[in-house]
């Protein structure tokens, strides 16, 4: 099975630990190490794909947020439970143990359990926290979270990973847009998204396979940001309505008078 760009990329991560540590093989660690990385690796390197990726970086940094546990603490401290080795290489290539190589086996079951075309950074991350190890544990612990409930968000998280019907997609669709309608209105501002812009999004979502998190982000920039933008430009303000629709297959925000909608 093949591994998402992500994985990859925190597969390097691993290896460069595992290289500066003097570390024969990559191990477990050094894997949980990448993953705590990646997202700043990204940033930092400004990677091109990084906008394309934002689907699967925005739940794994998420993870970490609402449980206020700081990504860049953690795998410092992680690196230093695991300590510095001896090792002197002979050539140029790093390879996994055989633990770490069990690990990839065990993130590509969880994988195909939920019906994935390839592996990604929660598939690894889970099977991690199924089997942590006594150092990720002790790097963890200073943190008032117990692992089950990391392993059950980010199940939680991966089940929305799979690719949805169309109904399916409609149905968060729906919901989402409905959550945005509340937001807007809070700040005293009416919109009405037109059945042709739902129609137009699941259909988008539905020939590219989406799954959950990959939708909200679709929405977002399609319609969320476009909005605020409006609102930050003084385009929208307070007691005015919004009518979305669609024009030339690109989601048109037009202002409206509020008795209008």
């Amino acid at each position: 099975m093949d591994i998402s760009p992500v994985v990859d990329f925190a597969w390097q991560i691993a290896t460069r630990e595992a290289a500066g540590a003097k570390h024969q093989y990559i191990e477990i660690e050094h894997i949980f190490i990448g993953l705590c990385k990646v997202l700043d690796a990204l940033k930092k390197e400004e990677f091109r794909q990084i906008e394309k990726l934002r689907a699967e970086l925005e739940p794994l940094e998420n993870i970490f947020n609402e449980l206020s546990i700081d990504r860049k603490r953690l795998y410092r401290r992680l690196r230093a439970v695991v300590g510095q080795g001896d090792y002197e290489y002979t050539d140029k290539v790093i390879h996994r143990s055989e633990e770490c190589k069990e690990l990839f086996a065990k993130a590509e079951e969880i994988a195909i359990s939920y019906s994935a075309s390839k592996f990604c950074s929660l598939h690894l991350l889970l099977a991690i926290l199924e089997e942590p190890g006594d150092l990720i544990l002790e790097a963890i612990s200073e943190y008032d979270v117990e692992i089950d409930k990391i392993k059950e968000k980010v199940s939680k998280i991966v089940k929305e990973e799979i690719p949805l019907t169309k109904s399916g997609i409609k149905k968060i669709l729906t919901l989402t847009i409905t959550e945005l309608e509340t937001q807007m209105k809070a700040q005293g501002i009416d919109i009405k998204v037109k059945n042709e812009v739902i129609e137009f999004l699941c259909n988008k979502s539905y020939f590219g396979k989406r799954t959950e998190s990959e939708i909200k982000v679709l929405l977002k920039s399609e319609l969320k940001d476009r909005l605020e933008e409006m609102i930050l430009k003084k385009e929208i303000e307070k007691g005015e309505g919004v009518v979305v629709n669609i024009k030339i297959a690109i989601t048109n925000v037009t202002r409206v008078r509020t008795e209008d909608l």
